[in-house]
């Protein structure tokens, strides 16, 4: 069954059912690649060349190391909320 249109009339999106399968296959595609990254990355901090810290993803080169957050994760400080009396 076609769709009659009129000139200057607007084309309704959902009367497609064709475009309505494509965006979502799209939406299942990005799903499936979001869901395929890995949950948590390890992260270097390096010695940069002017040497300011440096936070990467890759292995620091050799002797520029100054923190692996597997090996050694930051402290976490929670402070005590009291509320005003």
């Amino acid at each position: 069954m076609a769709v009659k249109r009129y000139r200057n009339a607007p084309m309704d999106a959902d009367a497609d059912p064709l475009r309505q399968k494509r965006v979502w296959m799209r939406v299942v595609a990005v799903a499936v690649a979001f869901a395929a990254l890995p949950a948590a990355a390890t992260i270097y901090k390096c010695e940069g060349s002017s040497g300011a810290p440096v936070y990467q993803d890759e292995p620091c080169p050799a002797g520029k190391e100054l923190r692996d957050f597997d090996r050694d994760p930051p402290t976490m400080s929670v402070m005590p909320v009291t509320p005003p009396g």
